[in-house]
């Protein structure tokens, strides 16, 4: 999105309303998916580790303490992308 843009143009007040915009749409989303798998055990634990990411990213601040879940979806272990020194916390 434009967000990394704008804060890197020093825009910062338009860099929070994005912020602000796409949490609040992801917190429509994960909304949505648990009131639609409510009551079907097999599609919650499914549905559990995604909405459980979704929710870490959503609410997980710039300057937290502890670690931060930066993308949605880990690499594979072995490919060439993946994490060589292992800093990334288990999934």
């Amino acid at each position: 999105m434009m967000t990394s843009r704008y804060a890197h143009a020093k825009q910062f007040k338009r860099h929070h309303r994005q912020l602000r915009l796409l949490r609040s749409r992801l917190g429509r989303i994960i909304r949505d998916i648990r009131r639609k798998i409510e009551g079907q055990p097999a599609l919650e634990e499914a549905f559990a580790l995604p909405l459980g990411r979704a929710a870490q990213i959503r609410s997980q601040q710039q300057r937290q303490r502890g670690w931060k879940l930066y993308s949605f979806m880990r690499l594979a272990k072995g490919s060439l992308a993946s994490d060589p020194g292992g800093s990334c916390p288990p999934s």
